[in-house]
């Protein structure tokens, strides 16, 4: 409103000004007029007795402009009254929006009061929220002391099993020892079957998950199809053993895989999770398959402050372990290979009971082979543990 009250007082002026200059306009012309009057009345009196014709002419001439000039004059004084008809409106329009503006002014005070009765409103019940919060704080409280008691006995519970978990190890022990006394008697009749192998136990576990392969995605083929597997990078000869146990001999049925089929295999061969996918063993098959092998480029080594292995890949490391031993300094397989055991149950002592139960025995050799690329001794080693653990 304020900005339309501005843009009409400004028309009023501009009006006003136009009116000013008309009739400064009309008193020019009248002093123009009499300035003429005035002249030819000399012109006349010195021309009156050789020209009295010319001078009756000339003085008809005179007529007919003035009267021109006064139809003129008429019709500014007619233009000067619309002007003025057009300001009376213009002020009566600009009162009646004051008008307005003020009822709109009264209007957002009763509004403008309204809302005070709104923040009154909106304060106590901000007070009913801030007891609200004080009764959940003091719940949260009531139910955290029921947590640490409940999480206590966890732990009372938990070295009772540790003990357990001893006394059956130490019971174990009893019985090799009763084993190898047993083996070393003579034995009534020679044995012709040997005890099964780790690899031959891990390929038994493997072929006996072919059921729930689903070969009507990537195909099925025979033995006497077989590919090289061993030439797609991240395969080894154990892992190709444990494919052709699933009946997954060529370069053609890899090359097929979905990404479905990548997860079921990945997880019937009982390799690390994605590990399919990371190596991209579908796009490689591809190219062998059709004679145009992928050709890997050389990663450029990281520079010594930024490398960063992937320690979970060590049996028995999760993630929260795992930033421990990135607390501690160690980084990378590497170094993981290099450190003391006693060092690194130190780290899982000094992190709390949570952590304690953790046996890092087999942790170095595991980091030795995944630092030096013997991924398949790795996972052949990794086969002979429960948890990170010796069986």
């Amino acid at each position: 409103m304020q900005i339309q009250y501005s843009n009409l007082n400004k028309e009023h002026e501009a009006l006003s000004k136009s009116y000013e200059s008309l009739e400064s306009n009309i008193t020019a012309l009248q002093a123009k007029n009499e300035k003429l009057a005035a002249d030819w009345e000399s012109k006349y009196n010195d021309l009156n007795e050789k020209l009295t014709a010319r001078h009756q002419s000339m003085n008809a001439d005179w007529e007919t402009k003035y009267a021109e000039i006064s139809t003129k004059l008429e019709e500014a004084s007619a233009q000067a009254k619309n002007w003025k008809v057009a300001h009376d409106k213009l002020e009566s329009d600009w009162k009646k929006k004051f008008s307005d503006l003020e009822n709109s002014l009264s209007k957002a005070n009763k509004e403008n009061s309204t809302l005070d009765n709104s923040n009154v409103k909106l304060a106590e019940a901000n007070g009913k929220l801030g007891d609200e919060i004080n009764y959940w704080k003091g719940k949260y409280k009531s139910d955290n002391s029921e947590w640490m008691s409940a999480i206590k006995t966890w732990e009372k519970d938990n070295a009772k099993l540790r003990a357990n978990y001893d006394k059956l190890f130490g019971e174990i022990d009893a019985l090799k020892v009763k084993l190898a006394a047993a083996k070393a008697k003579p034995a009534p009749k020679p044995v012709d079957k040997k005890p099964a192998s780790k690899e031959d136990a891990a390929l038994e576990r493997v072929k006996a998950k072919k059921s729930k392969i689903d070969f009507a995605g990537f195909g099925s083929a025979t033995k006497a199809e077989k590919d090289d597997l061993k030439l797609i990078k991240g395969i080894g000869p154990f892992l190709e053993k444990k494919l052709n146990a699933l009946d997954i001999f060529t370069f053609r049925q890899i090359a097929n895989f979905k990404s479905k089929d990548e997860d079921m295999v990945n997880d019937a061969i009982e390799f690390f999770p994605g590990r399919i996918k990371r190596d991209e063993w579908v796009r490689q098959a591809k190219g062998l398959r059709d004679g145009k092998p992928v050709a890997f480029k050389k990663k450029e080594k990281a520079a010594p402050k930024s490398k960063k292995d992937d320690l979970k890949k060590v049996e028995g490391i999760g993630p929260k372990i795992e930033g421990l031993l990135n607390k501690a300094g160690v980084h990378t397989w590497k170094k993981l290979s290099e450190t003391k055991i006693s060092l690194i149950q130190k780290v899982l002592d000094d992190a709390g009971s949570r952590y304690q139960m953790h046996d890092p025995t087999t942790w170095p050799k595991q980091a030795g082979y995944a630092a030096a690329g013997q991924w398949d001794k790795l996972e052949k080693y990794q086969d002979d543990l429960n948890g990170g653990r010796k069986e």
